[in-house]
């Protein structure tokens, strides 16, 4: 969901997608999926993000505990 805060301070859909898994996707790991998401909704709502400050707000900790990370390694 793309959201817009306005001057009363609600906020206010401004887009909504959703996408339905593929069979080999529901094997991913939920970090895997999480990065799913993020790649997928910032190819559709690009032009929205373009101009303005973006913030993701998630509410799984996977993403927490990758940024937390000093470096990444493996795969």
């Amino acid at each position: 969901m793309l959201a817009k805060k306005e001057e009363d301070g609600k906020e206010r859909v401004v887009y909504f997608s959703s996408q339905t898994l593929k069979d080999y996707e529901t094997r991913y790991t939920p970090i895997q999926k999480l990065c799913q998401c993020i790649v997928f909704t910032t190819e559709r709502l690009r032009h929205y993000m373009i101009n303005s400050v973006t913030h993701v707000l998630t509410q799984v900790d996977p993403l927490r505990y990758l940024m937390s990370k000093p470096y990444l390694n493996g795969r």
